[in-house]
Order: structure tokens, then C-alpha cells, then sequence
């Protein structure tokens, strides 16, 4: 859950600096006319490309591709801890496995979502002694974890590349 966290923080921070960048530049525009401020960001757009090599706008473009994979792989892995709990709930068949299945599985992967970061392997739930009639249950939702873990892994090892490219441009 730490990587959401961070996740989310990233992108409300790009979203706020993005925002009040935005407003920074255009105070004072209502003083001028639509068209000045136009040719005013057009040649500025174009001094900084100048400027840089076009790395600015390079960088920006990597910047934001991180976090969307990022944000990607977050809300692939939550997406499938709900898929997760659909399936094994609609397998259950009685009034007994639907008691364990809220008092043992749904904290139990809880729990594991907690201390599964993304880029490492799911490693699994066990609910100990209720295996014995809850174990195919668990089993398809440990599958459906394995699988969206190994896709968000995929997200992060190209967001991980797309950092270091960034790093490369010398910025």
C-alpha cells in the first residue's frame, strides 16, 4: 500500500506544480490580448527548445510516461485484488465458506497486498487449517494475483527504464 501512496503523491504533486506553473504564466494575461500571450508562450516554447536540445520537453515527455506506468501498474494490481474477491466469493457454496472466506481470506489478502510491493513476486495466501475445504477457493485468487503482479512487474521494469533514460539526458 506504500507504493500507492507514493503513487498517488507523485501524481497529485506533477498535478499541482503543473497547475500553478500554469497560472504563474498566464497572470496578467487578462491585461493583454489573446494573441500577444499566444506569440508570447509560442517563443518561449521555442527558446527553451533552443536552449536545451529539446531535453526539456524530452524529459517532461519521460517524467509523465513514468508516472502513468507507474500509475498503471497500481491500479492493475487494486483492479485485480477486487477481481480476486468477486471469483472466490462467488465460489464459495456454503454458509461456512463464506464465514471464513470474510473472517480469514479477505485479511489475509489484505495483508499480503500490504506487504507485496510491486516488481516482486506474489508470493501467495495460506488461511492455515481452513485449506482443507477453502483451498481451491484461495488458489484461484492467488492466481489472479501471481498474473497481475507479473503484468505490473512488466510496467515497472519499463518505468525503471524510462528513469534511467531520463537520468541519461544530464538534466
Amino acid at each position: 500500500m506504500a507504493f500507492f501512496a507514493r503513487a498517488v503523491g507523485r501524481s497529485v504533486a506533477r498535478a499541482v506544480i503543473a497547475r500553478s506553473t500554469s497560472r504563474l504564466a498566464t497572470r496578467g494575461a487578462s491585461r493583454r490580448s489573446p494573441t500577444s500571450r499566444s506569440e508570447m508562450r509560442s517563443n518561449a516554447r521555442g527558446a527553451l527548445r533552443a536552449a536545451t536540445g529539446g531535453a526539456f520537453g524530452a524529459a517532461s515527455e519521460l517524467a509523465e510516461e513514468i508516472g502513468e506506468l507507474y500509475e498503471e501498474a497500481g491500479e492493475i494490481v487494486e483492479a485485480a485484488f477486487y477481481e480476486a474477491m468477486d471469483t472466490m466469493y462467488e465460489m464459495c457454496g456454503n454458509a461456512g465458506q463464506e464465514s471464513v472466506f470474510f473472517n480469514h481470506v479477505i485479511p489475509a489478502f489484505a495483508d499480503e497486498m500490504e506487504n507485496t510491493q510491486i516488481g516482486e513476486d506474489w508470493s501467495g495466501v495460506d488461511i492455515g487449517e481452513y485449506m482443507v475445504f477453502m483451498g481451491e477457493i484461495v488458489e484461484a485468487g492467488n492466481s489472479i494475483m501471481e498474473d497481475a503482479f507479473g503484468e505490473a512487474s512488466g510496467l515497472a521494469s519499463e518505468a525503471e527504464d524510462a528513469e534511467v533514460e531520463l537520468e541519461e539526458l544530464n538534466f
